[in-house]
């Protein structure tokens, strides 16, 4: 009963957010194998959002970002926040004109979610390509609030808010291992956080605050 619940509720969320994931294939520039591999998802035209640590390599690897129909494409890094664990990678404009520029409308981005406000408990969902499989995945899990190693600052009864150097926490998920800088959803579909790291065995997730997201597109709104 409880997987078929959870596949019941994950699909509307799936199909919402499938068209916008995208896997990104570390490899070396000469021999062209692959190293490593995460995910990342669409934030505008030609732009593509994922974590840090999934970019972060030698400048001998490219990085190819294959999309949901199976075309692929090298991207470049245009902007880093190592400290959110955040990155943005983008198409050069005349490979975007030529590669399927009609199927990345704008109904295809995944928005960010409208509150900075995380409530306990609350089912969200971690999308992207485990174990480096074609096919992404929605995996059902809960938020945690804001963790912080000096403490965090509650307001309400029971709504978290954000302050500096906090990190979005989530609980309930397995191993996710290629997931990373994939979207992690509220029930709307709307990013709530970027899958960062994980406590291995713990079901433990963390990753950017809305707040880190939101600004990190801001600073870099005339490129998307």
């Amino acid at each position: 009963m409880i997987p078929l619940l959870v596949y019941q509720i994950s699909q509307p969320i799936y199909i919402v957010v499938r068209p916008s994931i995208v896997m990104i294939r570390v490899e070396e520039r000469n021999t062209q194998e692959q190293v490593a591999h995460g995910t990342g998802f669409f934030v505008g035209n030609e732009t593509i959002m994922t974590a840090f640590h999934v970019v972060d390599f030698a400048k001998d690897c490219r990085f190819v970002a294959v999309s949901y129909d199976s075309g692929e494409k090298e991207v470049a890094v245009l902007d880093t926040n190592p400290s959110a664990d955040l990155a943005l990678v983008q198409f050069h404009k005349s490979w975007w004109r030529k590669w399927n520029r009609w199927r990345f409308r704008s109904n295809y981005f995944l928005r960010l979610a409208e509150s900075g406000f995380l409530f306990p408990g609350s089912p969200v969902f971690a999308v992207g390509h485990l174990d480096g499989e074609d096919e992404p995945q929605a995996m059902l899990g809960i938020a945690g609030g804001f963790a912080k190693p000096e403490g965090w600052k509650e307001t309400k009864g029971k709504i978290l808010t954000p302050s500096s150097h906090t990190r979005a926490s989530f609980r309930g998920f397995g191993s996710l291992p290629g997931t990373s800088g994939g979207p992690v959803v509220d029930i709307a579909g709307n990013v709530v956080s970027v899958v960062s790291h994980g406590t291995p065995g713990s079901g433990q997730l963390s990753g950017p605050t809305l707040l880190e997201l939101r600004t990190f597109l801001h600073q870099n709104r005339r490129h998307i």
